[in-house]
C-alpha cells in the first residue's frame, strides 16, 4: 500500500510540474492542476503512515496554491472566463490552507525535519501576504474570517503561525473599515440609531483577534506594534461612536423638549438631554477633540435654551479652549456659535461686574508675576511672560515676542506685549485669563510710567527756566539737562 501511495504521488508530481509551465494555455494548466490533485487525493487515501499523509497533504496544498495563483493572475487580467473549470480563487486558496495545516499536523506526528516544516510555514505566510497586500479584492471580511477559523482549528493549542497573525490583523482592519462606514452612514439607520449599534458590534468583534495576536506574538515586536496601533484605532473609533450616539440621543431629547408644553415633561427631557451630552463629552475626552467640543457646545445650547447663560458660558469657553488645540474644531459651525456666545458673555461681565480684575483665582499667578517683574530686566521679564503665560491670537496661534537684543528691539517688543496682553485683544479667554491680562498690562504700562514722570518734570523745569531770573538760569539748566539725559536713558530701555 505504501508503494502504491508513492507511485500515485509520483504521477501527481509529473502532472504538477507540467501544470507549472507558464507556456501552456490557462485551460491546459488548469486541467493538469486538477488531474494532479486527483492523484494526490488517491495517494492520500492509500497512505498508511503519518509520513506519507504529511507528504500527500503538502502536495495537495501546493497544487491548490499554484492553481490559486494562476487564477488570481487571470482574474487580475480579466481573463477568468478562459478557465476550463471556472471557480473562484477563494475555493483553491481555502483548500490549500486546509491541506498545508494538515501537512504540519502529520509532519509533527512523523517528526519531519525542521526545514520541511518551515518551508510550509513560509508558503502559508506568502499566501497570507499575497491575499492581504496584493489581491485585496478577494480579501472580504467573511472569507478572511473563514481562513482564520481554519487556522484556529488546524493549529495546536499555543502554537503560533505568522500567516495566522497576518490574516487576523487583516480581519481586524476589515472589521474596523466596516465599523467606520457604519458610523458615517447618512440614511434612515441614523434616525433610529441602528448604525451606531452595528458599529459597536463590529468593533466588539475586533477584541478577540487582537487579544489572541498579542498573546501569541510576545517576542515579535513588529507584530505587537501593528496590533497596538490597530487596537488604538479601534478604541478611538469606539469612543467616537459612543460619543456621537449619546450626542444624537441628546439632540432627540431636545427636539421632544421643544415640542412639549408640559412643564414636568420638559424638565425631565432637559435633564435626559444634558445627561446624554455630558456622557458624549466624557466618551470623547482626550480621544477626539471635535466630538468632545460638539458635545460641550450642545450642552451650552441646552442651557441657553432655558435662559441659563451663566451655566452655558463654561461649556462655550471649553469649546473655545479645545479649538485652540484643534484646527478641525475651528472650521465647524458649532464652534463659531460658541465663540460668539462666549465673547458676548465675557463682554457683559467686563462691562457689568465691578472689580472684575480682582478675581481671587489669579492671586497666586499675579504674586509670581510681580516678583519676577521686580527681579528681572525688561527684556528678561518679557521673555518670562511669553514663556509662562503665552498670549494667543483669535485663531488660537501663540504670539511670539521677537528679538530683544538692542534697545530699539526691546522698545518694540514692549509695545507688542502691551498689544498682545491687553484684555480687549484676548476676548477668547476665560475670566481668569482676562483678569490676569489686565494686571499684566498694568505692569507693562508701569515700565514706562517713570519715563512719563521724568519727561513731565523736565518740561516743568524748562518752563521754570524761562520764568526764572537770569542769575538762576545756570542752576536750572543743569537740573533740566540732568533730567533730560535720564529721560533719554529711559527711552532706550523702556
Amino acid at each position: 500500500m505504501a508503494e502504491t501511495s508513492v507511485n500515485l504521488r509520483g504521477r501527481g508530481n509529473q502532472l504538477f510540474q507540467e501544470a507549472c509551465d507558464e507556456c501552456l494555455a490557462p485551460v491546459v494548466r488548469s486541467g493538469r492542476f486538477l488531474k494532479a490533485g486527483y492523484f494526490y487525493n488517491k495517494a492520500l487515501a492509500a497512505s498508511t503512515t503519518e509520513d506519507e499523509r504529511a507528504k500527500c497533504r503538502k502536495n495537495l496544498g501546493a497544487v491548490h496554491w499554484h492553481h490559486t495563483k494562476m487564477s488570481l493572475e487571470l482574474y487580475d487580467g480579466g481573463q477568468a472566463s478562459s478557465l476550463l473549470h471556472e471557480r473562484p480563487p477563494s475555493f483553491d486558496l481555502e483548500r490549500s490552507v486546509e491541506n498545508y495545516l494538515a501537512a504540519l499536523r502529520h509532519g509533527r506526528a512523523s517528526h519531519q525535519r525542521r526545514e520541511w516544516m518551515e518551508s510550509i510555514e513560509n508558503t502559508l505566510q506568502e499566501m497570507a501576504h499575497s491575499l492581504v497586500e496584493e489581491h485585496s479584492w478577494i480579501c472580504e471580511s467573511a472569507f478572511v474570517a473563514k481562513l482564520c477559523d481554519l487556522y484556529q482549528a488546524g493549529l495546536p493549542s499555543g502554537a503560533r503561525s505568522r500567516a495566522y497573525d497576518t490574516l487576523q490583523l487583516a480581519q481586524v482592519r476589515l472589521l474596523l473599515d466596516k465599523a467606520v462606514k457604519e458610523l458615517h452612514r447618512r440614511d434612515g439607520a441614523v434616525r433610529v440609531g441602528s448604525n451606531y449599534a452595528n458599529c459597536l458590534s463590529l468593533l466588539h468583534s475586533c477584541n478577540v483577534p487582537l487579544e489572541q495576536i498579542q498573546r501569541r506574538a510576545e517576542s515579535d515586536l513588529e507584530t505587537l506594534e501593528k496590533a497596538r496601533l490597530l487596537k488604538s484605532s479601534v478604541d478611538k473609533c469606539r469612543a467616537r461612536c459612543e460619543s456621537i450616539k449619546a450626542r444624537e440621543e441628546g439632540k432627540r431629547f431636545i427636539q421632544e423638549f421643544e415640542k412639549t408644553r408640559d412643564e414636568d415633561r420638559r424638565n425631565h427631557l432637559l435633564t435626559c438631554a444634558l445627561d446624554k451630552f455630558k456622557e458624549a463629552a466624557s466618551h470623547a475626552k482626550g480621544v477626539d477633540a471635535e466630538c468632545e467640543a460638539e458635545a460641550l457646545a450642545c450642552t451650552g445650547d441646552a442651557y441657553t435654551e432655558v435662559r441659563r447663560e451663566e451655566k452655558a458660558q463654561s461649556y462655550y469657553s471649553a469649546v473655545v479652549k479645545l479649538a485652540e488645540k484643534s484646527d478641525a474644531v475651528q472650521g465647524k459651525g458649532f464652534y463659531e456659535k460658541a465663540r460668539v456666545a462666549a465673547n458676548a458673555w465675557l463682554k457683559r461681565m467686563r462691562d457689568g461686574r465691578p472689580g472684575f480684575h480682582l478675581l481671587p483665582e489669579i492671586r497666586a499667578d499675579l504674586d509670581r508675576i510681580q516678583v519676577e517683574f521686580k527681579r528681572l530686566k525688561t527684556e528678561e521679564f518679557l521673555k518670562y511672560l511669553y514663556r509662562s503665560y503665552p498670549p494667543r491670537a483669535r485663531n488660537g496661534t501663540a504670539y511670539t515676542l521677537g528679538e530683544t537684543e538692542t534697545p530699539a528691539q526691546i522698545r518694540i517688543a514692549l509695545r507688542k506685549a502691551l498689544h498682545h496682553y491687553h484684555p480687549d485683544h484676548n476676548a477668547l479667554g476665560d475670566d481668569k485669563w482676562l483678569a490676569l491680562c489686565g494686571e499684566i498690562t498694568k505692569l507693562l504700562l508701569s515700565s514706562g510710567s517713570e519715563l512719563v514722570g521724568v519727561l513731565r518734570l523736565a518740561i516743568d523745569l524748562l518752563n521754570e527756566c524761562l520764568e526764572a531770573p537770569t542769575w538762576e538760569w545756570p542752576e536750572v539748566q543743569v537740573r533740566c539737562c540732568g533730567l533730560y539725559k535720564l529721560a533719554l536713558i529711559w527711552i532706550t530701555i523702556a
